[in-house]
């Protein structure tokens, strides 16, 4: 049997808005990016995985860590309104045009989810390709807050997501699952006959929470930096 094609797009902008050059923040000694760098690097199912960015500083990063950048995004695919999806589709874009090579699997492999390790990556493809479905997704617990109990804001009041009937027993409740941006992984047909990383049957691959964090700011990047270093003590 012929072994698939897997290929994992690392996206990787310059610009970030809620923790400014996240990407090459230091986590454990390390910039972000190369957590997972090293996890593509580890895994056993991918086939190839690489950064897609529009920053010199990132692309520099990443190749000291291993990470091949083949091309440089433009710019239009680096704005805070441009999709992670129209970043996957340009590099599968390149990858046919450059290379005429059509993978069989995408995978979607966000930095900011560093503690995802290559054994969730392999086992969250070998649950796909052992499965009849378009996709699987990654999920986790919440680390803390019950999204069950959320208030949002409406036209300047708060009120509650009214997502259980008032007053029901924490321990009366589902377990609650996020997912946690750590990996998506989709048959490339399904991507492309779809338009999004979900396809039309998914499953999910569950994580738990410690290494599920995503980093958006100072204080989860702080989290994941104490988790980082629990875990080596463990």
């Amino acid at each position: 049997m012929t072994q698939p094609y897997i290929f994992a797009v690392i996206p990787a902008r310059g610009d970030s808005k809620g923790l400014i050059q996240k990407n090459t923040r230091l986590l454990g000694g390390l910039p972000l990016i190369a957590h997972t760098l090293r996890a593509a690097q580890t895994s056993r199912l991918l086939t190839r995985a690489i950064v897609s960015t529009d920053d010199l500083r990132i692309t520099a990063v990443a190749r000291e860590h291993g990470g091949e950048v083949p091309f440089r995004r433009p710019e239009h695919l680096a704005t805070d309104t441009a999709s992670t999806l129209s970043v996957v589709l340009h590099a599968l874009g390149w990858l046919e045009t450059a290379e005429k090579i059509l993978p069989d699997i995408v995978v979607l492999l966000q930095p900011t989810a560093p503690l995802r390790t290559a054994e969730d990556i392999d086992a969250a493809l070998t649950l796909l390709l052992e499965n009849k479905v378009d996709s699987v997704v990654s999920f986790s617990p919440p680390l803390a807050d019950n999204p069950y109990y959320a208030y949002a804001s409406v036209r300047g009041e708060f009120v509650p997501l009214k997502l259980v009937v008032p007053g029901t027993r924490r321990q009366d409740l589902p377990e609650p699952v996020m997912r946690n941006g750590a990996i998506y992984a989709i048959r490339r047909d399904a991507l492309i006959s779809t338009n999004n990383f979900y396809g039309r049957k998914m499953l999910p691959y569950f994580m738990p929470p410690e290494r599920g964090i995503n980093i958006d700011n100072d204080l989860t990047l702080a989290l994941a930096e104490f988790l980082l270093g629990r875990a080596a003590q463990a």
